[in-house]
C-alpha cells in the first residue's frame, strides 16, 4: 500500500463522518444503519521521467447503507457533494483532485439495507 492510499482515508473520513458514519472496510459488528464503508479499490503510481512516483490515482468505492431507498439515495447525493471535484490540503493530505466516477444500487438481503456504491478516484501527492 502506498502512502497516498493510506492517508486516503483521513480525506474520507474527514469530509464525510459529519454526515454519515465512516469505516474503513467493514462497519463494526451490529452497526446500525445509516453508514459507509469505503474500500481501495487500486492504486496507480503516477510516475516521472525518472522513475520517482510523486503522485498516485487511488480509486476508492463507497458504499452507503441505508434502511430506505430514498434515505441512502439522499446521503450518497452528499457524500458526491462533499468529495466531488475536492482538492486542497486536508489532514496534512495534499489533494490534487478528487472526481466521482460512477454508481450503482444494491440491496443486501440479509441485512434488510439498501446499498448505494459510489466510485471516486483521488488523486494525491506522496
Amino acid at each position: 500500500m502506498s502512502f497516498a492510499s493510506a492517508n486516503v482515508g483521513k480525506i474520507i473520513y474527514n469530509k464525510v463522518n459529519s454526515t454519515v458514519a465512516v469505516y474503513p472496510q467493514y462497519p463494526p459488528q451490529a452497526t446500525a444503519a445509516p453508514y459507509c464503508v469505503y474500500v481501495i479499490l487500486r492504486s496507480d503510481p503516477s510516475d516521472t521521467k525518472d522513475g520517482a512516483a510523486w503522485s498516485d490515482f487511488i480509486t476508492v468505492l463507497i458504499h452507503v447503507y441505508d434502511t430506505s431507498y430514498a434515505n441512502c439515495a439522499a446521503k450518497s447525493i452528499s457524500i458526491r457533494g462533499l468529495l466531488d471535484h475536492l482538492s486542497g490540503t486536508i489532514e496534512s493530505v495534499v489533494m490534487k483532485s478528487c472526481i466521482f466516477v460512477t454508481e450503482s444500487d444494491d440491496f443486501d438481503d440479509d441485512l434488510q439495507l439498501n446499498i448505494k456504491t459510489m466510485e471516486f478516484r483521488f488523486w494525491i501527492s506522496n
